[in-house]
């Protein structure tokens, strides 16, 4: 059985390995999307592992941007010409059996999976973050808001991630989340991920081929040895928006440390589609650690599985707070802040939203403090 993955961002990766893991598959290719900060070199890290026959790097840049900016009736004829979509490196289709994506919103993503809608083959898509829970239906617009609402119909995604007739099946964490919506058109194809995260990153083959992948992540483990109370600050993508990016996102990280006293070290993670260089400016206190943008959050699992006793998680709305509650909220204390900026754009505040929607139904509280 031949499949293909794509994945987007280095956490999509991880979600890719564990479904290859879970199923024992040994012949699986994997095309590598350019949305992230150092994907040509992610890819140079995974030609040699023996988890992929083969690895595709496809810098789709240009054509998702313009996708983005268009407008829902000029939308639609875009995406009838799926075709232009399919990456010219793949010189054959036809040999795969199954495709495994995680976001329909992508064009290049959304051009392949029709291709295997056409025929015939099997689409999943995986958990990829909040708006595989919810709504994501946002547009203030009405007539917007109404297309959206049933562009579905027309073979466009819209408001529930994996509603198109393209998808077949949608492996998440916490399915009973949805099943229990009788409202949710996504019900009937949610399916449990065949393994948990927590148990993927314990896996000594995992655990040595993350280090394989992650050149910085043996250096990150190791400034985190012998910590148990651990603070993070987590970046947004919409952060390199703003404007004096360096002075803004260091007045976030001081407010982090004053909120951080009793922490023993605080990890200040940018999102990966973030392409700016952050500066730490006036900070004298070496606790402080700038991750590696690329570096998963997820893996400070591997290390703190069994020591840490404190987590507190400051955030402008980041999926990676429901996936870091899901692994530690079971071992230590958990306190999450939110971070609302009122300045902020409006074209900002939909993922804002969305967090604040889906949040409370994992169960997880969270204090807010305006900046």
């Amino acid at each position: 059985m031949r499949n293909l993955f794509i994945c987007t961002k280095p956490y999509q990766y991880l979600m890719c390995r564990l479904i290859v893991e879970s199923y024992g598959y040994t012949n699986s290719e994997l095309i590598v999307l350019n949305h992230f900060k150092g994907a040509h070199n992610f890819v140079n890290n995974l030609q040699n592992l023996k988890t992929w026959s083969r690895v595709y790097f496809v810098d789709d840049t240009a054509i998702n941007e313009f996708s983005s900016k268009l407008t829902p009736i000029r939308k639609f004829f875009f995406y009838r010409n799926w075709q232009k979509l399919l990456p010219l490196c793949v010189e054959s289709w036809d040999g795969y059996n199954n495709l495994y994506l995680a976001h329909e919103g992508v064009a290049t993503e959304y051009g392949i999976m029709r291709k295997f809608y056409k025929q015939k083959k099997s689409v999943v898509m995986y958990e990829e973050g909040v708006g595989n829970y919810i709504n994501v239906n946002e547009h203030q617009n009405l007539f917007e808001r109404l297309l959206k609402e049933k562009s579905h119909l027309l073979g466009i995604p819209g408001n529930y991630l994996g509603r198109l007739r393209y998808v077949d099946k949608i492996l998440i964490q916490r399915p009973y989340i949805i099943t229990n919506d009788g409202h949710n058109p996504i019900r009937e194809k949610v399916v449990q991920l065949p393994m948990p995260m927590s148990k993927f990153l314990l896996l000594d083959n995992i655990k040595e081929e993350m280090k394989k992948i992650f050149p910085e992540l043996n250096n990150f483990l190791s400034q985190i040895k012998e910590v148990s109370k651990v603070s993070i600050l987590l970046g947004e993508s919409f952060n390199v928006g703003v404007s004096n990016y360096n002075k803004y996102m260091n007045k976030i990280i001081n407010l982090t440390e004053q909120l951080s006293r009793e922490a023993d070290i605080i990890l200040v993670k940018q999102h990966p589609g973030d392409n700016k260089k952050l500066e730490l400016k006036n900070v004298t206190n070496k606790k402080i650690i700038l991750v590696p943008k690329d570096l998963p959050i997820e893996l400070l699992y591997i290390e703190a599985s069994k020591k840490l006793k404190l987590l507190k998680i400051f955030t402008f709305g980041s999926t990676a707070v429901i996936n870091l509650y899901n692994l530690f909220s079971n071992q230590c204390k958990i306190n999450i802040t939110m971070f609302i900026d009122k300045k902020l754009p409006d074209k900002y505040s939909k993922g804002i939203s969305r967090f604040r929607k889906l949040v409370p139904k994992f169960g997880i509280k969270y204090s807010i403090i305006s900046i």
